[in-house]
């Protein structure tokens, strides 16, 4: 078959699925498209219907009874009142560790000493490596962990039967 006879079975089938498309989203009565050497009328495609229990139902008016809003604990946080960014570098050490097990003793050590804080790892850079030949090839390794710590949390705002009137 030649090729233009495909591009123009190609052209026609994808005119008619726009037309198509058309009509089911658009909801149009009459679309016509205009191809050489004819016409598609979209017209005549039947409507589609909604599927029965996907129309609208009628709107239901039950009565709430309004609560005050606050903010609690168990809303959960909003965001922190206070924050403190902090780095952690381990300077070049010898192979062996990894950047978790660094970051991890890191925040391990940092918690007993702010126990009112939320210690948060952020950011772990990739690690760098060098390599020293003295007269054997050493490599050494350094890690970086960006840490967060937060307190005073700022609890979300929201409806409770808690909440003072």
């Amino acid at each position: 078959m030649e090729t233009w006879i495909k591009n123009l079975i190609g052209l026609v089938i994808v005119v008619v699925l726009l037309g198509l498309a058309k009509q089911v989203w658009f909801d149009s009565a009459d679309t016509e498209f205009s191809i050489k050497e004819g016409t598609i009328k979209t017209a005549n495609l039947p409507k589609p219907t909604p599927a029965p229990g996907t129309g609208s139902k009628a709107p239901t008016t039950t009565k709430t009874t309004s609560l005050a809003e606050c903010r609690l604990p168990e809303h959960g946080i909003e965001s922190w009142a206070k924050t403190q960014t902090w780095i952690a570098d381990s300077g070049w050490r010898k192979g062996g560790s990894s950047p978790a097990e660094f970051c991890g003793a890191q925040k391990l050590a940092r918690e007993p000493q702010f126990p009112d804080r939320t210690v948060v790892l952020t950011e772990t850079p990739p690690e760098q490596h060098k390599s020293v030949r003295q007269p054997f090839k050493h490599d050494y390794y350094r890690y970086t962990c960006v840490f967060e710590d937060r307190w005073e949390p700022i609890y979300k705002l929201a409806p409770n039967e808690k909440c003072k009137q």
